[in-house]
């Protein structure tokens, strides 16, 4: 569930992490090389207009020159995750508008994090909700040994 403020926001998009999707085998601990195809994938994830803007919205943060929203959104968040980089795990439409994200940091990969990014009429993509999802350690485990060659 997405968070603006403290109001649940429950009419989001289904966004589902597909390595934590219903009926996947948590005790498999294989790390997965993934084909060229799925390479190109993730890589054109990360051109896209929301991700550019998740991306330039932590640079903003990080020099405490982020928006009002952003800045809001961020609060809770350890300023070191800030500087992180991160992994697109999935990416959808919102249904109130903008992209929700699921990504994981590089270097924290300890939550998966929910983030509505909503653009603005005037050109700015703005974090509207950043929360973590609540994984436990072999969800989270089986995340990285899936993503290992795009967490580092």
């Amino acid at each position: 569930m997405l968070l603006i403020g403290n109001a649940p926001l429950v009419a989001r998009a289904p966004l589902s992490v597909p390595c934590i999707a219903e009926g996947a085998n948590l005790r498999d601990t294989t790390i997965v090389h993934p084909t060229n195809a799925q390479r190109g994938r993730i890589a054109a994830g990360y051109k896209l207009p929301s991700v550019v803007g998740f991306r330039q919205a932590l640079q903003a943060a990080r020099r405490d020159a982020a928006d009002p929203e952003t800045r809001a959104s961020l609060a809770p968040i350890d300023r070191a995750r800030l500087s992180d980089r991160f992994t697109l795990l999935a990416n959808g439409r919102d249904l109130l508008g903008g992209d929700t994200l699921a990504i994981m940091f590089n270097h924290h990969p300890d939550a998966v994090y929910w983030v509505w990014m909503y653009h603005l009429a005037g050109g700015l993509w703005v974090i509207r909700s950043f929360h973590a999802e609540g994984c436990s350690k072999q969800q989270l485990r089986w995340i990285v040994n899936r993503y290992s060659e795009f967490i580092r």
